[in-house]
């Protein structure tokens, strides 16, 4: 006789969900290089599958008076195939979601020398600029993603005021994979606004900062993010040159920047280029696609006469914490928690039942979905999926219980 037995779910939720905290534990220390990625979220598929496993046999034990599953293999057996698919698919998982398509730019002399570069993000955070400063920083973060070791960075936010080093600029470091998200968190922490802004304070920064570089054997870059509309008084586009540096402007077409004469926006008129960036809604947020697509002509631009190179890299974006999502990403999050939920259902029950295995990737699809919108609710599915609480038990009533 067939019964769906009752609170299957408590128990091997619970030890997958208990399995995923103590990975936390760990997580800085083992997560800080790509590999480390790779290694850990392994090791968080193996686990809470596991745990999830014997979640089920606990659930299965406390009932072992009334009810005997039908199908069930040995314990060491049903152990072994949760650590190793786990580890497997999580590993696969994060190595291909982290891989990103790297340009670069080389020697025109050897075609393999990497053309190193300098260059300084300075953000308007000026009145006129409020309503689209946070996008700003978003987008440049965005922009830090692209980059590797042989850029080297530094952001600085201005306005009318001289630009305090130490509280409105990042330091000057190169993009390496532990110094990204220090800086990504420092140039989130800047708050600098004033009613004005003057650009040649913010000019005179970024030449200072090139200047204390080795700037002769490097690409000098100056990204102005900007509405352009303010004060340019005596600077001398002559500095540029003198060091080489060239000056791209994201021109930010907000109410002010659409409403100004050209004469009120000296700073166009001494960029090397210009790129117009438009504002979602009004005076809101700016179009973040728009200013990174930006971003890599400044750097087509900048190379020019230089050949470009692709490679593979592997960056620290997780799987399990989605974050910035493309298309290639969002497929390989919806196939490999889907792939894990298939494995899970066919390990914990040993059925490989059609059905069974398409509900379970069905809803290993909805935890990736969920992920993308808030990642929480796509790892607290993904556990309920790890307990296979969707799936009916095949169990016969015991005849002496009858």
């Amino acid at each position: 006789m067939k019964k769906g037995l009752k609170y299957k779910l408590l128990f091997s939720g619970a030890f997958a969900a208990v399995g995923f905290l103590c990975c936390l534990l760990n997580y800085k220390i083992t997560a800080d290089t790509p590999v480390g990625c790779i290694l850990w979220t392994a090791e968080v598929f193996a686990v809470i599958a596991v745990l999830g496993y014997l979640g089920v046999e606990f659930t299965l034990w406390l009932k072992r008076k009334d009810y005997k599953a039908v199908g069930r293999k040995s314990i060491a057996l049903g152990l072994v195939l949760s650590l190793v698919s786990g580890a497997v698919i999580g590993a696969s998982g994060q190595l291909l979601y982290s891989l990103r398509l790297h340009k670069y730019a080389v020697d025109s002399d050897d075609g393999k020398t990497p053309i190193k570069s300098n260059v300084v993000f300075m953000v308007d955070c000026s009145a006129s600029m409020a309503n689209q400063y946070a996008s700003c920083v978003d987008a440049t973060c965005e922009a830090l993603d692209t980059m590797d070791e042989n850029n080297y960075f530094r952001f600085a936010a201005f306005s009318s005021y001289n630009i305090d080093e130490k509280n409105h600029a990042t330091e000057h470091l190169p993009v390496t994979s532990s110094n990204r998200d220090s800086l990504k968190d420092k140039i989130k922490a800047i708050n600098a606004f004033a009613n004005s802004n003057n650009f040649e304070i913010a000019l005179d920064f970024a030449l200072e900062t090139i200047k204390d570089s080795d700037y002769d054997s490097r690409k000098n870059i100056i990204i102005m993010i900007s509405d352009a509309v303010g004060k340019l008084n005596s600077f001398d586009k002559d500095e540029l040159e003198k060091y080489d540096a060239k000056l791209y402007v994201l021109h930010i077409k907000n109410a002010d920047a659409s409403n100004a004469s050209k004469s009120k926006m000296p700073l166009l008129d001494i960029a090397d280029k210009t790129f117009e960036i438009s504002v979602e809604d009004g005076n809101g947020a700016v179009n973040i696609y728009e200013m990174t697509s930006s971003v890599e002509n400044m750097f087509k631009a900048a190379n020019e006469g230089e050949n470009t190179k692709k490679k593979l890299i592997l960056t620290e974006d997780m799987l399990l914490f989605a974050q910035d999502i493309n298309v290639i990403r969002a497929v390989v999050s919806i196939i490999f928690f889907g792939l894990f939920a298939v494995a899970a259902g066919c390990v914990y029950y040993f059925s490989f039942d059609i059905k069974m295995i398409l509900l379970n990737f069905l809803t290993g699809t909805v935890a990736a979905l969920l992920s993308f919108i808030y990642y929480p609710l796509g790892i607290a599915v993904l556990l309920l999926v790890v307990a296979g609480g969707f799936v009916k038990y095949e169990i016969t009533e015991e005849t002496g219980n009858v």
